[in-house]
């Protein structure tokens, strides 16, 4: 196969963990629910937490070159111990997809296109995703930089424009609450918007040999607290006390903002970009369940069950369709305990046997 058509660059991997981010953190509205007016805080602590994880993440890529996820815990953890961890993964990623995919029905049904049945726009949006994972993830993150530039440019442009309707003085008091609760806070950020860019391992064997994966992550890191910083600070000045009582901070400040001129109504433009980031984001997870599922399975490529994947998902996602708000809750007791064993424990365990295994086989030769 073509090197080019076969292979992405280190930026645009990078720029994928970025768009991977940022459809996250616009959705993320759990965190304020915790902190309020002081939400923006936890892109900061989450973003210092998280950099040792980092540096754990990028010593995997070294040590096991060339592979996904799956395939370094099989290598790391033999074949019956590793097939063990790959379903649980298989099946934390099953959720993570399922959460995600009901988001964006919700949010396509709920805002977009009003009255259409839950499970036509879940089905659609598998069938789509099944179209793109046919056709090559390459392809797929060739266009991601694209969509983020455009991302990042609305979310200034809307920040911009929503100063005459925001209230500064909403951003304080400051340090007004308990400390468990900003410890909470970074939970949440820690499991969510840094911790699922590990979904990104699936993706990194598409890097071409030779390019940097360090200054990438190192980058998303960075976009993804000053991400936080602004959506979450944006949000406060503008809706106060109504930030305890929306679904989707984010989205309901495009609303706030003055459209006197159709000009300035980006509304329904924001709208689409929304969905978009959510899309993508449901893509690149449902791409990793097919990879894991072929990976358990004993599959060459992903290709021949994606379709069956995508769909499975889509009617698992409207089977279990909950609200917007039961989301929340779950998000804020219960996600961040079992995405944090899937993000974290299961990495640095991969890394210690690593280390382990090499320490052993230097003693052996030195012997």
């Amino acid at each position: 196969m073509n090197r080019r058509t076969d292979c992405v660059s280190g930026f645009e991997w990078g720029m994928s963990i970025c768009c991977f981010a940022m459809g996250t953190v616009l959705r993320s509205v759990f965190i304020t629910y915790l902190l309020d007016n002081e939400s923006w805080m936890a892109g900061i602590i989450g973003a210092v937490l998280f950099l040792p994880m980092t540096a754990c993440y990028l010593a995997l890529l070294r040590r096991y070159p060339g592979m996904n996820l799956f395939e370094i815990v099989q290598s790391a953890l033999g074949r019956v111990f590793g097939q063990i961890v790959n379903i649980a993964l298989v099946l934390y990623y099953i959720s993570l997809a399922c959460l995600n995919m009901m988001e964006l029905g919700s949010f396509i049904t709920g805002y977009l296109i009003r009255g259409t049945p839950f499970l036509v726009v879940t089905v659609a949006a598998g069938a789509a995703a099944a179209y793109a994972l046919r056709k090559g993830m390459t392809a797929l993150m060739r266009l991601i930089p694209s969509v983020l530039m455009i991302s990042c440019a609305l979310m200034i442009i809307s920040a911009l424009q929503s100063i005459p309707e925001a209230d500064f003085s909403n951003l304080l008091p400051l340090f007004a609450r308990k400390p468990g609760e900003y410890g909470h806070a970074a939970l949440i950020s820690l499991a969510v918007p840094y911790g699922e860019s590990m979904t990104m391992f699936a993706l990194a064997p598409m890097v071409r040999p030779g390019d940097s994966l360090k200054r990438p992550m190192l980058w998303s890191v960075l976009f993804t607290m000053v991400t936080i910083i602004v959506v979450h600070a944006r949000d406060a000045t503008v809706l106060g006390a109504m930030l305890q009582y929306v679904a989707l901070p984010s989205f309901e400040v495009y609303r706030m903002i003055d459209v006197a001129s159709s000009f300035t109504r980006t509304e329904s433009l924001n709208a689409m970009v929304l969905a978009m980031l959510a899309f993508i984001k449901v893509t690149i997870l449902l791409y990793t369940v097919a990879k894991g599922v072929a990976h358990v399975v004993g599959m060459k490529s992903e290709k021949p069950i994606a379709l069956l994947v995508c769909m499975f998902m889509a009617v698992y996602a409207a089977a279990f369709h909950l609200t917007p708000y039961n989301n929340i809750e779950w998000a804020l007791n219960v996600t961040p305990l079992i995405w944090m064993i899937c993000e974290y424990a299961v990495p640095l365990a991969l890394l210690g046997t690593g280390w382990l295994r090499g320490a052993r086989v230097k003693g052996e030769a030195a012997a």
